[in-house]
C-alpha cells in the first residue's frame, strides 16, 4: 500500500529537521575543530607558515616571526 500524502508529508518533515541538526553540529564541529587548528599552530614551538601560490608569505605563526625578527602585522588588500 502506498504511503498517504500526508504520511510523506510528516517523513520529508522528519527529515528536513533531522538534516537541519545534522548541519548545526556540523557547523559547530567545524569551529571547534579550527579553534584547536589555531590553537596549536599559534602555540606550536616551530615556525609554521603558509604561502601563496605566487611565492608570498600569506600567514606565520608566533614562533616564526620571532625567528625571523618580526612582528604581527595585519595587511589589508
Amino acid at each position: 500500500m502506498k504511503p498517504s500524502y500526508d504520511e510523506l508529508k510528516h517523513r520529508v518533515e522528519q527529515l528536513e529537521k533531522s538534516l537541519q541538526q545534522d548541519q548545526a553540529h556540523n557547523n559547530h564541529s567545524s569551529r571547534e575543530n579550527e579553534h584547536r587548528y589555531r590553537a596549536r599552530v599559534d602555540n606550536a614551538p616551530v615556525c609554521i607558515h603558509e604561502i601563496d601560490l605566487d611565492g608570498r608569505l600569506v600567514k606565520m605563526n608566533p614562533a616564526g616571526l620571532k625567528m625571523m625578527g618580526m612582528r604581527y602585522r595585519r595587511i589589508n588588500g
